[in-house]
């Protein structure tokens, strides 16, 4: 927890109240801090201090071609590193470390070969999940911000934490190909993640792990008030846990959701195909074209059907 322990230590040693940390989209490091006199920039000299600080405690430096700066953040959390860290998302990520690991005892799996975790972010996920000793042997990030998962790649390089991949693409486009048996899947972005295939992407049989929340900002790609809507959504076969947690984020006190179950075979989604389709039947004429095209290095199609016609411009988008 390099950035929690920081801002505790520093906002003791300066009578700050909170300190606000994060990264401006030119790769500056940006600080402001809440003191009982008001809302202020950090100084040249507290700047230099707090990558003193970040240097002799924890013997990390700066990523390379970054400097700390006295950039305004405008939001408390957000998408900032800081942000990621704060105490509702740390929690969850502990709460889903602990039922996973507990369903996987039950079923008897000692070690899970490889385990994608979607919209991973800053990798916190994979950390927590390497530090409470949940047996998966290798862990793959996915999150297609490219400087977000540069960023965690170097986080888990400081912490001398190996057997995690970091992939810069969207999970949209993920095909699972690495998942052995048995095969794990993470979500905790699901409020976040346009609905474009990654779930119907993952194969039968997978393990998948959900998370989403309700009272979501307006536009978010989803609200869940339940489990259960995630599970609408997101059908599963076998659910072996689900469950609610209250939490509060920086702004506002909200509910957290999850499920654990096993993908099912052929699972439709509200006659949908991918998600990005309505279908008519039974999703055969998308499938039909999206499996023509494929065939085909992306071929677009001119039939008769519009179903086969737009499983095929999905396919030819790369999906």
């Amino acid at each position: 927890m390099i950035v929690r322990d920081l801002v505790q230590e520093y906002t003791v040693k300066n009578n700050a109240r909170f300190l606000r940390l994060g990264m401006s989209p030119d790769g500056v490091y940006t600080a402001r801090i809440l003191t009982p006199g008001g809302e202020r920039e950090l100084s040249d000299r507290n700047l230099k201090r707090l990558e003193q600080l970040i240097k002799l405690k924890y013997n990390l430096s700066m990523p390379a071609g970054y400097r700390l700066g006295e950039s305004v953040i405008t939001e408390t959390s957000g998408y900032s590193l800081s942000g990621s860290y704060t105490d509702d998302l740390v929690i969850s990520k502990i709460w889903l470390a602990h039922e996973l690991a507990k369903v996987l005892k039950e079923a008897g799996v000692d070690s899970v070969p490889v385990a994608y975790v979607l919209g991973s972010w800053y990798g916190n996920q994979s950390i927590i999940l390497r530090k409470m000793g949940v047996p998966i042997d290798q862990i793959i990030n996915v999150e297609r911000n490219p400087q977000w998962s540069k960023t965690g790649q170097q986080i888990q390089q400081a912490m001398g934490i190996g057997g995690i991949k970091n992939w810069a693409i969207d999970a949209n486009r993920v095909s699972f190909r690495r998942l052995g048996s048995p095969g794990v899947v993470i979500n905790t972005s699901t409020n976040d993640m346009p609905d474009h295939g990654w779930f119907d992407h993952i194969p039968q049989g997978t393990l998948v792990v959900l998370q989403g929340r309700d009272k979501e900002p307006p536009g978010a790609e989803h609200n869940y008030k339940s489990p259960e809507e995630i599970l609408e959504l997101y059908p599963l076969d076998n659910i072996l846990y689900q469950g609610t947690r209250h939490l509060q984020d920086p702004e506002t006190d909200y509910d957290r959701h999850m499920v654990i179950g096993i993908k099912g075979p052929n699972q439709l989604r509200e006659l949908t195909f991918m998600g990005m389709s309505q279908c008519t039947k039974d999703c055969s004429g998308h499938k039909a074209g999206y499996a023509w095209s494929k065939q085909r290095g992306g071929a677009h199609a001119a039939s008769w059907s519009p179903s086969f016609n737009k499983g095929a411009e999905i396919a030819a988008a790369g999906y």
